[in-house]
């Protein structure tokens, strides 16, 4: 698989999520893609097959020695994902401390890419804890390389999924170009909404208020 480069007439060998998604948000105009043709096989994305005994045992409301066996492997292939998740975001924050931007990126990218499907967490979050701070080193990437959609887009994508240091928002310097645009101030408001509505105050007052002068005279 090959994919355009971030600008010019080179292509990459699409090695990752990561790079394909470096690509096609920082070039401007058309994004060339060459995909491997699989003739209809699509193992690669398939779940466990149905009719595999596990799930047969599962269905009929038995926990045996098949359902037993697949938590297990559930349990380490989880941790081994968690393990490796977290090796590259400490890799890519490296990277960003030494101002390799691209490389920070597509390393931050393949770690959202790696977000389990359909994730509830002991306390029922939706996301894993590392998502939205991947996701906000993104949107840092995106600003220091002055891609501003691209930053808002991601910065989105931290605050929704539970990002909630707001001052860190508002003051990071990693944000610099960013905190420059309309819609940030607009997108933190969004999720960051004051406990008391300053418009719901104002209309109170002026109830409570109503007629005051007149009882006064």
């Amino acid at each position: 698989m090959q994919v355009s480069a971030s600008f010019g007439d080179d292509v990459w060998d699409a090695k990752n999520f990561g790079q394909v998604m470096f690509a096609i948000r920082t070039r401007n105009g058309g994004v060339f893609l060459k995909v491997q043709k699989m003739f209809g096989d699509t193992s690669q994305i398939e779940d466990v097959p149905a009719d595999a005994a596990w799930k047969r045992e599962r269905n009929q409301g038995n926990v045996g020695q098949g359902v037993r066996e697949q938590q297990r492997k559930n349990y380490i292939a989880n941790r081994q994902l968690e393990e490796e998740r977290t090796t590259l975001f400490k890799g890519a924050m490296g990277k960003f401390r030494k101002g390799d931007l691209q490389g920070a990126l597509i390393d931050f990218e393949n770690v959202v890419a790696m977000e389990p499907r359909k994730y509830i967490g002991d306390n029922f979050a939706r996301y894993t804890d590392i998502y939205p701070y991947a996701q906000y080193n993104i949107a840092c990437c995106y600003s220091a390389m002055n891609q501003l959609e691209a930053g808002l887009e991601a910065l989105e994508g931290a605050l929704s999924s539970g990002f909630d240091d707001f001052d860190k928002v508002r003051t990071d310097a990693n944000l610099a170009a960013l905190s420059n645009t309309e819609g940030f101030e607009q997108l933190i408001r969004k999720y960051d909404e004051p406990i008391i509505n300053e418009n719901a105050v104002r209309v109170l007052k002026n109830l409570f208020s109503f007629g005051r002068g007149q009882d006064e005279d």
